[in-house]
């Protein structure tokens, strides 16, 4: 992934570009990003809740 690859927080849904994101993690061998250490923390309690969200289609990329 570049640093001009657009990524998804998985928490609240903010679009961003990999360099501008505040905030990484990784989980089962993937690495996630994150807007803020907000969203991180979120994210660190329950990962499997998020990503069932995404596998759901529940949080989705904004047409733009």
């Amino acid at each position: 992934m570049g640093e001009n690859d657009l990524i998804l927080d998985l928490v609240c849904g903010m679009q961003m570009v990999t360099d501008k994101a505040k905030a990484t993690y990784t989980y089962n061998e993937r690495v996630f990003y994150f807007c803020g250490m907000g969203c991180l923390e979120r994210f660190k309690n329950d990962p499997e809740k998020y990503i069932e969200r995404e596998k759901e289609g529940r949080i989705k990329w904004e047409e733009t």
